[in-house]
């Protein structure tokens, strides 16, 4: 059985414009507002403005977005609002 790699979840914001992450396990969801993560410490959503995703490494749970970021927002499993849902 083949064991898991665990990323340390690490989040670095440059200017509100980039977004760099560590520790994401996966990209559930992404429009131009609104991106959700699986990442280590639970689902995180980014909402903002024309995001856009500049890079995803899946080998080290990396992720690099551009836009205008207005909120990070971490929830638990499970409670994830429907707007998620909306487009």
């Amino acid at each position: 059985m083949a064991e898991e790699l665990v990323f340390p979840h690490k989040l670095t914001l440059h200017e509100r414009k980039n977004l760099s992450l560590s520790g994401v396990k996966e990209l559930v969801h992404l429009d131009e507002n609104q991106v959700v993560l699986h990442t280590q410490l639970g689902l995180l959503q980014v909402y903002g403005q024309d995001l856009k995703l500049k890079n995803l490494s899946p080998d080290g749970g990396q992720v690099q977005l551009t836009g205008q970021v207005d909120a990070l927002i971490y929830e638990e499993p499970g409670h994830l609002r429907s707007k998620r849902h909306r487009k």
